[in-house]
């Protein structure tokens, strides 16, 4: 599991690559980046 308080954010230009995949293929559907703000929101 990720812990979002030991990523370096200033190492990592205050983005973070995201990858989407279909649960059921695990078929890549998109390559993202999140910032630290939405992947607390998402951390659920």
């Amino acid at each position: 599991m990720l812990n979002i308080q030991q990523i370096d954010w200033a190492k990592v230009d205050n983005l973070l690559p995201v990858v989407i995949q279909d649960y059921r293929t695990a078929q890549v559907l998109m390559l993202g980046y999140t910032n630290p703000e939405s992947l607390k929101k998402n951390d659920k």
